[in-house]
């Protein structure tokens, strides 16, 4: 005799779990373009250490750049609500890729705003990454 075994419930929540960019989407109200999850930068004793700095989303639409909420849960990350959103018009950023993270220093001169975090490389990183980079390209025009 064979048993039928129900489905787990980790599974269950696993597959209605939407993607970080359709949580940030549901958050903004807007269509989102690309969404990462950043670690700002601390510096200091704390990150000798191994202590983690806050955690954001980072969501792009068309023409703005948000800042999100972001806690770490057992099943992923989960969004909250608007931090900030600048215009992705006036970001100037630079991207380090190392073997192990993607270092992000962003910058809205206009806006007073600076920025340094860290990233799991990743294909939403890389579209993340050629989304500002063109903006910044844009700007030029």
């Amino acid at each position: 005799m064979k048993h039928l075994t129900r489905p787990r419930v980790v599974d269950a929540l696993l597959g209605s779990r939407l993607s970080l960019a359709d949580a940030a989407q549901a958050r903004i109200g807007r269509p989102v373009l690309a969404a990462i999850v950043l670690e700002l930068g601390t510096r200091g004793p704390g990150t000798l250490l191994g202590s983690r700095g806050e955690t954001i989303v980072l969501a792009i639409t068309d023409l703005d750049v948000y800042l999100l909420d972001c806690r770490r849960t057992t099943l992923g990350p989960r969004v909250g609500g608007v931090f900030d959103h600048l215009p992705r018009m006036g970001l100037v950023s630079r991207w380090h890729h190392r073997r192990l993270d993607v270092k992000a220093e962003l910058s809205w001169p206009e806006a007073h705003v600076y920025l340094t975090a860290r990233t799991r490389p990743s294909q939403q990183t890389d579209r993340a990454i050629g989304l500002l980079m063109s903006s910044e390209f844009d700007r030029g025009e």
